[in-house]
């Protein structure tokens, strides 16, 4: 379809039954793509390569520093991993109910990183005091 607005003619195909987020009409250049979706795609991919990186020096590091046996090390490690996957399925349930997508990637990469950033901060504070 095409829609002409003032004096100018603007070219601009709409996705019949689709609408944005204030309800106008969704146009195809505008909305969707290869760019959100791609930054979805490499925000999951990062966050599973994380995760599983951090498990095995978990496990590594509550076994040799710690302390614990293997087994009580493994269990830690994967109550923390289904913690973070039941997280996930509820802020899924969040973003499909009520904030969309795309805004729940933003904000919860945002917390992601603010989290991360203080871990770091804590982290290399502690080393620099116990030095």
């Amino acid at each position: 379809m095409v829609k002409e607005q003032g004096l100018a003619t603007k070219m601009s195909e709409e996705v019949e039954g689709k609408v944005d987020w204030k309800g106008r009409p969704a146009a195809m250049e505008k909305h969707g793509g290869f760019s959100p979706a791609m930054f979805i795609l490499a925000s999951f991919a990062f966050e599973n390569l994380a995760t599983l990186a951090l498990a095995v020096n978990l496990v590594t590091y509550f076994n040799a520093v710690m302390h614990f046996g293997l087994a009580e090390a493994a269990n830690s490690v994967t109550n923390y991993m289904g913690t973070g996957y039941l997280l996930s399925v509820l802020v899924a349930c969040i973003a499909d109910a009520y904030v969309g997508r795309f805004r729940t990637v933003l904000i919860t990469g945002c917390i992601e990183l603010l989290v991360c950033s203080l871990k770091i901060h804590l982290f290399v504070s502690i080393i620099f005091v116990l030095r």
